[in-house]
């Protein structure tokens, strides 16, 4: 089917037949709903150089593009264009979710941050925004503009969960591990690995100073560096553990946080396809 039409098209574009700006979109219509946006985004552009006055929807089409090409870039450059448009448009509530949600995919925080929600939709974006690179607690106070009791809710106890979780200081760990090799994995809570190289740590020592003890030189040289390597790997696999045991621990959180949003659950996107 998809042949035929182009098929169709090519030879409409001969005779002269669909160089018609009714025609340029109907077919970067079909363009859009069989998923090849990067034509369709190129064909609406035609269209709106072909007419006189601007067409919205049109505008807001070559957003969702970019968007589901996952061009935010270029998706965002639509949306301003249309809320910088003097008249207004009629999409302005869905043109400003969208450019929220492009910015979030870009991880632009800081152009988030400055915004001012006007509904429960933008406020998780205002919330995830300030959440990021940003150890600050934020009050209880910071959700009361949420209108939904449940969503609401839902937030708080995440946000109470971010001020609770359980960092790990990787200079605590490294520090511990230099006193004593392992201990510092255990303060992050891999007590199995830090037994390992406790024990590891210990053998490879017990068995260089034996060594040296009955006059094995050559075997003690190479058992010590065998233990200064175990020692002072554990180190610094102590002081890594915990940063990325600090990183799980976020991104945990933030898999719960992704679980609301609003974008995800109800796409906005969905009419128009």
């Amino acid at each position: 089917m998809s042949s035929l039409v182009l098929a169709v098209h090519l030879f409409g574009q001969e005779n002269g037949y669909l160089f018609t700006p009714d025609r340029i979109r109907q077919f970067a219509d079909y363009l859009f709903d069989e998923g090849d946006y990067l034509r369709a985004a190129s064909e609406y552009e035609r269209y709106l150089f072909f007419i006189e006055d601007g067409d919205d929807s049109t505008l807001f089409k070559i957003g969702l593009c970019y968007q589901f090409l996952n061009h935010h870039d270029k998706a965002l450059s639509a949306y301003r264009e249309l809320r910088t448009n003097p008249q207004g448009t009629t999409l302005d509530s869905l043109v400003q979710v969208a450019s929220i949600y492009s910015s979030f995919k870009l991880e632009s925080w800081e152009e988030i941050r400055v915004m001012i929600p006007e509904n429960d939709e933008e406020f998780y974006f205002y919330y995830y925004a300030q959440t990021m690179n940003n150890p600050r607690p934020v009050d209880k106070s910071f959700f009361a503009v949420v209108k939904d009791d449940s969503f609401r809710n839902s937030l708080w106890k995440l946000e109470q969960n971010r001020q609770n979780l359980r960092r790990k200081s990787p200079v605590v760990a490294g520090t511990l591990s230099a006193f004593l090799p392992g201990v510092g994995k255990m303060y992050y809570g891999h007590i199995g690995d830090g037994l390992f190289s406790l024990a590891a740590t210990s053998f490879a020592g017990f068995v260089s100073y034996m060594a040296f003890r009955e006059g094995r030189d050559l075997t003690g040289l190479v058992t010590a560096g065998i233990t200064m390597s175990f020692y002072l790997g554990t180190i610094y696999g102590s002081y890594m553990g915990a940063i990325f045991y600090n990183e799980r621990t976020y991104r945990d959180w933030k898999t719960e946080l992704n679980r609301f949003n609003p974008v995800e659950q109800n796409p906005y996107w969905e009419w128009w396809r």
